[in-house]
């Protein structure tokens, strides 16, 4: 009887298997809860997510209130996803004048909601627009948290237009309304003439740190030349 015993060059080839395994199980996923985990194989460790949640992030920049439009929101959401090597489709918090919104454009999921590092934010689309999330969006798509950027304040601005149970905030109309230019559509202007627009508001630290009820995205207005960051979800 020969002994069983495996060569190096077969022990190593199944490590490598397991590692592309890995990588396939991750791709195409709507995944969260990241794992930073080692392989065996090579120094690097390897994020895992799993598929079982969605991702949240803070825009790593900041844009004035001309976007593009909606669509153009969802374009810089998913660029900033793709550059930091998330997985899925990815859509911005926003609303405007014509009744689109969270409620009504996003792909809502009955699973958790957690910022690519793993933390809890919401563990359902109905608690995350119940009025309270579990922790701030304060995470960009690289897990690193967003710069501060209002004179100093201790605080970061996120475009919205978006009450806190995802439908658009009607009273923007009121208010010179989403950044709208005449002749083109809602997000599409940066004049300094549209004063007031929602946005979100995040805090930072322990001077803002306990606010987690519905100023996350129902805080206040800002100038549509000033600029501001998006939340992007995963759909």
């Amino acid at each position: 009887m020969h002994s069983v015993s495996e060569r190096p060059g077969r022990v190593c080839l199944r490590a490598q298997l397991r590692q592309v395994i890995v990588v396939l199980g991750v791709l195409g996923s709507p995944g969260v809860s990241p794992v930073w985990a080692r392989d065996g194989v090579g120094p690097a460790p390897t994020r895992v997510f799993a598929p079982s949640s969605r991702l949240v992030f803070i825009t790593s920049d900041r844009y004035s209130g001309d976007l593009g439009g909606m669509a153009g929101a969802d374009e810089l959401c998913q660029a900033h996803a793709d550059k930091a090597g998330l997985p899925g489709t990815y859509k911005a918090w926003l609303s405007d004048s014509q009744g689109d919104s969270p409620a009504t454009r996003f792909t809502t999921s009955p699973g958790p909601y957690r910022l690519v590092d793993g933390t809890l934010i919401a563990r359902s689309w109905q608690d995350l627009t119940d009025g309270f999330i579990e922790a701030q969006i304060g995470l960009d798509e690289n897990g690193k948290p967003a710069p501060r950027a209002f004179n100093g304040l201790d605080a970061w601005f996120v475009w919205t237009g978006t009450r806190v149970d995802g439908t658009p905030d009607i009273t923007m109309s009121d208010f010179g309304g989403f950044c709208s230019e005449p002749g083109k559509g809602d997000w599409e202007n940066d004049l300094v003439r549209d004063f007031k627009i929602q946005c979100g508001y995040n805090g930072v630290g322990a001077v803002r740190g306990a606010y987690l009820d519905s100023v996350w995205t129902e805080n206040g207005f800002q100038p549509c030349d000033f600029k501001a960051h998006l939340y992007c979800f995963q759909q």
